[in-house]
């Protein structure tokens, strides 16, 4: 497989409570409501991705493994399902408990962003390249996880009736997280233009902690 059918992912892990009750909710609207799109992917919270390179992976990886330096455990706050991504559902973890902006976030994602800019591509026939490329260089970034993805669009009454199910079904999750783990992953898919997630394939590639 050539690196233009691959994409990579910056992630940080989701602790394994969060993970627990995000992999619950992602059960809930694919088994209830058809959607499939979040089930393709692990529990993560993304700082990069769908990214593409124009060379080897381990250059991706030295550059994320650079802008971690010094970067220790962050800590986050759940404020449950957002709807502020489209049609899509998921975990909000921009914000602190006070409702302020979480800069500690903030700042772990301009590090990686600019430190591995030299190893990315935007592929224009990507689906969401034009979006994440305005999104990178307005430095907008809302940290969530995502229980319900693209499909969302597809079907909009159907996603607000997975997200009213949602915040009765008591998978909130915890209120108060840390954030001490970046996982890189790699994803193959034979169609990064349309439905992606229906033939995409992961796994994950290298991981740092946050110390």
């Amino acid at each position: 497989m050539s690196y233009g059918e691959h994409r990579h992912g910056i992630f940080l892990a989701p602790p394994p409570e969060l993970a627990d009750v995000a992999c619950r909710a992602t059960a809930v609207v694919e088994r209830m409501f058809g959607f499939a799109a979040a089930a393709a992917y692990p529990p993560h919270i993304t700082v990069l991705g769908s990214i593409a390179t124009g060379g080897p992976e381990d250059a991706l990886a030295a550059a994320v493994e650079e802008s971690l330096t010094g970067i220790g455990p962050i800590a986050a706050h759940n404020a449950g399902f957002t709807a502020e991504i489209g049609h899509a559902v998921g975990y909000d973890l921009s914000r602190l408990a006070d409702g302020s902006p979480n800069r500690d976030l903030q700042a772990l994602f301009r590090c990686i962003r600019d430190t591995t800019a030299p190893a990315r591509l935007f592929t224009a026939t990507d689906r969401t390249a034009a979006t994440r490329r305005a999104a990178e260089e307005a430095g907008r970034f809302a940290a969530h996880l995502t229980v319900l993805g693209h499909d969302g669009a597809d079907r909009p009454a159907e996603a607000r009736r997975a997200r009213r199910t949602l915040e009765r079904s008591g998978l909130a999750g915890p209120a108060e997280l840390v954030l001490d783990e970046v996982v890189l992953y790699r994803f193959a898919s034979r169609d990064w233009s349309g439905r992606y997630w229906e033939t995409m394939t992961w796994e994950a590639r290298r991981s740092w902690p946050l110390r």
